[in-house]
């Protein structure tokens, strides 16, 4: 480490953040724990490969604290639990999210449109072949509606 201020750093810490974690905190209410800034604990996780492993560790330990209590929530075995609090608490934590799917159409642009309309059957197939590896690319679901130009065009071409 750079020459300066000695660094708080303890090796104990990266059981004390499994510990915290295991609780169904974050890493920030660790850093809170220890009394540091949230940036310092972020430091040593990019330069301390047993804190940042630590910090993996206890993000597993962390999301089986929550599934742990919403099986037992589901199953009655917590009266009265605040189940908004918890999805928020995993969603603040651990980035859990809603699942939303996302439906649109692919806006075509003059010059796309142009070539569709001169082209032949192969053409328009290979062209169809390049947007979906685009889209793939993205790693994002995506749904094409084809305009019914495009099919119009396509019948005319075979």
């Amino acid at each position: 480490m750079p020459a300066g201020r000695p660094t708080k750093y303890n090796p104990e810490y990266c059981e004390r953040l499994i510990d915290v974690m295991g609780q169904g905190n974050s890493f920030r209410a660790f850093a809170a724990d220890i009394r540091v800034t949230e940036d310092t604990v972020w430091r040593w996780y990019n330069e301390i490969p047993e804190f940042s492993e630590a910090y993996k560790t206890g993000l597993i330990v962390c999301n089986k604290f929550w599934e742990n209590f919403f099986k037992a929530a589901a199953f009655g075995k917590i009266p009265n639990a605040n189940i908004t609090a918890a999805i928020w608490a995993t969603k603040r934590i651990l980035h859990w999210r809603d699942k939303i799917d996302v439906e649109g159409q692919v806006q075509l642009s003059v010059e796309v449109q142009h070539k569709l309309e001169g082209s032949t059957k192969a053409e328009l197939i290979e062209l169809a072949k390049e947007a979906i590896d685009f889209l793939e690319s993205k790693k994002k679901p995506v749904v094409i509606d084809l305009p019914k130009q495009l099919t119009a065009v396509s019948d005319r071409t075979q």
